[in-house]
Formats: C-alpha cells, structure tokens, sequence
C-alpha cells in the first residue's frame, strides 16, 4: 500500500516493510504528491505511481525483506508525465498506463511515451483511476465524464 506522506509498505502477513516517503516521493525539484498508484511488471518489479523513473524489486532472504531500486521510465525528456499521475496499470505486454487528473493518459511501451488526451464537452477529463480487465482492456473511471474503455487505438467513452 502506498500513501501520501509515508511511502510504501508491503504487509506479508505476519509483518510490514516499508520504503521510506524520502525514497519514494523526492524528486527534483522537490516532494511528489505522494504514492498514488502501485503495480507489479511480470518480472516481478513494482512502479509507483509518483515515482516511476524508479521501479524497485523486494528481496527476501532468510526471512528477511529489502528492496533493490531499479531503473523505471525515463521521464526526462517530458516531466510534465509526471506531473499528477493519479492511477496506473501495466498490461499484458508491460506497457504502463498512466492517468493523470486533468493531463489525458500517457502509455509507455519500454521505450517511448504515447499521450492520449481524454476529452469531455473539449475539456480534459477529471482522471481518478483506471482497471485492467480479465480480456485485457484498459479502464479510465473520471470524476466527470463516466468511464472510457481502450478500444485497442483510443480511449473510448462508454
């Protein structure tokens, strides 16, 4: 689970470990809006949704739990996807989908990002979450709009 202010806790059961807010959530130029969204990749690997230009991979030893970071995704030539990014999903071909509040949702495929903007009466949408259903399609829920479905070349409302 991840929070605002606190950064991220894994609870196996019988304990918790956390990553620190400080490793999480600072970025240049300053703190992030905290841990909105967490997935896993099908190497095993978690991004969270402030911090995605880290991705970091538990490992337990003898019992005990710690966390390696790894690269993530390489926001450096656009900062502005990181803006606000509100909810995530990663599909079935890692690619990483990322809503952003009033920002559209931007897809990266491992190697570029993709923007799709989602209007509603020519404004953006108020993004607040998005689902990745059993056949594979991605789901943006809005504060204002209803939900909009991929149909496998844009977002589409429903």
């Amino acid at each position: 689970m991840g929070g605002a202010i606190f950064g991220a806790c894994r609870f196996d059961g019988k304990s918790f470990f956390w990553i620190s807010e400080r490793e999480m959530t600072e970025m240049d130029p300053g703190p992030a809006m905290g841990i909105r969204a967490i997935d896993q990749d099908a190497q095993g690997n978690f991004y969270f949704g402030s911090n995605v230009n880290s991705k970091y991979r538990m490992i337990e030893n003898d019992g005990k739990v710690s966390y390696q970071k790894l690269k993530g995704v390489d926001t450096s030539e656009d900062p502005a996807i990181m803006s606000a990014c509100i909810s995530m999903v990663i599909d079935q071909n890692d690619h990483i989908w990322m809503a952003h509040y009033k920002a559209g949702v931007w897809k990266y495929d491992g190697e570029k990002f993709t923007h799709f903007p989602i209007l509603y009466e020519g404004e953006e949408a108020e993004l607040f979450s998005t689902f990745l259903d059993n056949k594979g399609t991605v789901w943006l829920g809005t504060h204002n709009a209803g939900a909009f479905y991929w149909n496998g070349e844009t977002f589409q409302q429903f």
